[in-house]
């Protein structure tokens, strides 16, 4: 009856009976949502990739086909959002400046210049080269 009923929806919606949508998304956004979920692994990006998987399910309504599992088809284009979505994620350079970055090779040499440096200088030169 459920499946009857969202088919019927979904065929008013493409007709432009934009009211149909409340039933739509009712009826699809908890499986959407935790199949989304389980590839992004956090809420608040698993929304965002959600939203953007109804937009573009929405202006492509006209490839799916009737009678078809219009959910398992929702739920198809909110996974291949959501890996794209971690791709594109894997390719940026993370702005987080409360954790210290150590990717040029200094990690290592940091320690090293500071005791040859607490050799060298007077106590006072090595407190104010500390300091910078």
């Amino acid at each position: 009856m459920k499946t009857s009923l969202l088919e019927e929806k979904i065929a008013r919606y493409k007709n432009g009976d934009k009211s149909a949508f409340d039933y739509i998304y009712e009826q699809t956004y908890k499986p959407l949502y935790f199949n989304i979920l389980y590839y992004v692994k956090d809420k608040g990006c698993a929304e965002d990739v959600m939203h953007d998987t109804y937009l573009k399910a929405l202006a492509n309504l006209s490839s799916y086909q009737g009678g078809t599992n219009f959910i398992g088809w929702l739920c198809k284009i909110g996974k291949n959002l959501a890996l794209n979505f971690l791709e594109k994620r894997k390719r940026e350079i993370s702005t987080d400046f409360t954790e210290p970055f150590f990717g040029d090779g200094y990690e290592q040499e940091t320690p090293y210049i500071f005791e040859l440096a607490q050799k060298i200088l007077s106590e006072e030169e090595y407190r104010i080269v500390m300091m910078c």
